[in-house]
């Protein structure tokens, strides 16, 4: 896996990179978000759980930012998969335009599928993470699960940020 991006054993140099190219914007640049990449690096390894509950709220926060920055507004409780692809669509990542239906498709099927990675980060956050009590016959998740959500976090947040950065209407 190690040539492809993704190293199991690892944060990979990829995603310490994108978390730094994010902590340089000037809206993402808080104590929080340096506390919620702090969080995931330190606990990957030694408690996967609380990494992948963090990589979940990593990307909410990013998207959060970049509605308030666009001044859309939102609900509190909306889902993380429909604030991600309400990102994707108001800053059309691949720069349509409005008469290209295949380049539109094309965009759809990119904002689904990363909206679709995002909404099972946070299910398993529900299911094997941090956000809800667990009996005491809960087995714990795999580190090598809680890489594929940081390194997935980091990379979609990095996207999402690339995409605000180049947004001809700000």
């Amino acid at each position: 896996f190690g040539n492809m991006g993704y190293d199991a054993t690892r944060i990979n140099t990829e995603t310490i990179s994108a978390f730094k190219e994010i902590q340089k914007t000037d809206y993402l640049s808080t104590r929080h978000v340096q506390s919620q990449i702090s969080r995931m690096m330190d606990n990957i390894e030694s408690d996967p759980e609380l990494a992948i509950g963090t990589a979940k709220e990593f990307v909410e926060t990013i998207s959060k930012t970049i509605l308030n920055q666009l001044s859309i507004s939102f609900e509190d409780d909306t889902d993380l998969h429909k604030l991600v692809k309400t990102v994707l669509l108001t800053l059309n990542p691949l720069d349509i335009s409005t008469d290209d239906v295949k380049m539109h498709e094309l965009q759809r099927k990119i904002s689904g599928s990363l909206t679709t990675l995002v909404l099972s980060i946070a299910e398993l956050r529900n299911k094997k993470g941090t956000g809800h009590g667990k009996s005491a016959e809960h087995m714990p998740i795999k580190k090598e699960v809680a890489h594929l959500a940081v390194n997935s976090a980091s990379t979609i947040g990095l996207f999402m940020v690339h995409a605000y950065d180049n947004y001809d209407l700000k």
